[in-house]
């Protein structure tokens, strides 16, 4: 692993601000694999939080096997990416999920509703924890043609570390 230097710190940031849809990759118990975008936002630790019905496929996934792999992508930015090795769960704490609430607001004003009516909704809020990750490291000709495109493990506490300074998102 490597530690990202303060240019790539200010990518990931850059990264985690604009995307706003991340991807999110779930198996269910017999591996057949499922990939949609959502809507998440990230805690001063890391964590990644969303809205979903539990009757999602990816919410079914979930809750069968705690797994999931996210992927922050910016194509427009050079092809910067984060992808993120995690376990998830639904969120059942209450005061979690206002805080959850609070963070996917500040993401889209409006998106979600007040805790009260968010509860009597069918909506839950789900959590992925970071357990690996990896930065895309992409090397270009002066033509812009790929002559590299790996990914780099990055030490989590570097993404902690990002998520810490970051305005709430």
């Amino acid at each position: 692993m490597i530690n990202a230097e303060p240019l790539r710190q200010i990518s990931l940031k850059r990264l985690l601000a604009s995307v706003r849809h991340p991807t999110i990759a779930t198996a269910d118990r017999q591996g057949k694999p499922w990939n949609t975008p959502l809507l998440a936002a990230i805690d001063r630790n890391a964590r990644l939080y969303w809205s979903s019905h539990p009757d999602s496929q990816h919410s079914q996934n979930i809750a069968q096997n705690g797994r999931a792999f996210m992927v922050f992508f910016d194509s427009i930015q050079g092809g910067l990416g984060l992808y993120l090795d995690t376990t998830a769960d639904r969120v059942t704490d209450p005061r979690t999920v206002q805080e959850a609430l609070n963070l996917l607001t500040k993401r889209i004003p409006g998106v979600c509703a007040p805790l009260p009516e968010f509860l009597a909704s069918e909506q839950r809020i789900y959590r992925a924890v970071p357990h690996r990750a990896w930065l895309s490291d992409v090397t270009h000709n002066d033509s812009g043609a790929v002559l590299r495109d790996i990914r780099v493990e990055i030490n989590l506490d570097e993404l902690q570390n990002v998520a810490a300074v970051l305005d709430p998102l």
